[in-house]
């Protein structure tokens, strides 16, 4: 299993319990007036910690961006920004067999874009 299709795998989970769509990088996407969740990774890394390059570890992040309508308040956003976050927890290796979630996950601060408030939640992760 690759790091992106364990994410993927829980991600798709939560949004099926929760009636959410999701959006992947590169996947055509249109969002209706429901709230939905945008997935994409960012920065990855391969670090060799010894001078021989014997052993390498990736490190790298993705963020779940929770969006929902504006106008409505900012409670179920933000509530559904914390259950997003509490899918990844901090070095859990029962949850993540193939990576470890490096920190807790961040909740950013929220913006609106077009008709939504979004607020992101980075995670940091290691192989």
């Amino acid at each position: 299993m690759t790091i992106r299709t364990e994410v993927e795998s829980v991600i798709e989970d939560f949004a099926k319990s929760r009636g959410l769509k999701v959006a992947y990088e590169g996947c055509a996407f249109t969002p209706d007036n429901l709230p939905y969740l945008r997935v994409f990774f960012m920065n990855k890394a391969i670090r060799a910690p010894d001078l021989a390059v014997q052993t390498k570890t990736t490190i790298g992040m993705f963020q779940v961006d929770v969006c929902c309508l504006d106008k409505r308040g900012s409670a179920e956003v933000e509530e559904l920004a914390q259950a997003v976050a509490d899918l990844f927890p901090c070095a859990d290796k029962q949850a993540f067999p193939t990576i470890t979630i490096e920190g807790h996950p961040q909740i950013g601060r929220a913006m609106i874009e077009g008709n939504f408030r979004i607020i992101p939640v980075t995670v940091e992760y290691r192989q």
